[in-house]
């Protein structure tokens, strides 16, 4: 591990526990269009420098691969929605999926304007979009 990424999650460590507390604790009570609904309510904060947003991402991943994640993209995509409407941004969740060696296989990742935000574009760029939440057409 760098010792940016060391330093991402020493200094966001809490704010990402708190944000995946929340997340898991909604994907566990709600919908999941509930749950953005949820995240959608929190007022857009500050805009903050993205490399905020990168290390609270990057907290967040530590805490997903100490905890044994396999799949962690959707949980994970709940918390930063709600941690980057605090930091002054305004993305969707998208959900995607596509065929695989073994099977289907499906994602989630924020979307700003229309481009992954927090995510590498070749892996967004490999998945079919099936739903973005909010649905951006009223």
């Amino acid at each position: 591990m760098s010792w940016k990424a060391t330093l991402a999650r020493a200094v966001f460590s809490s704010r990402a526990r708190r944000a995946l507390e929340e997340a898991r604790r909604d994907l566990d009570a709600r919908t999941l269009p509930e749950a953005v609904a949820a995240r959608v309510r929190i007022p857009i904060g500050p805009r903050v420098r993205s490399k905020t947003m990168r290390g609270v991402a990057a907290a967040l991943a530590g805490l997903l691969e100490r905890a044994g994640e396999t799949h962690p993209c959707l949980v994970s995509s709940l918390a930063l929605l709600g941690e980057a409407r605090r930091c002054g941004y305004a993305p969707s969740l998208v959900l995607g999926v596509r065929k695989g060696e073994s099977g289907a296989a499906s994602h989630a990742w924020l979307a700003l304007d229309g481009e992954p935000f927090l995510e590498a574009a070749h892996v967004a760029a490999s998945y079919e979009t099936i739903a973005v939440l909010p649905d951006p057409t009223p």
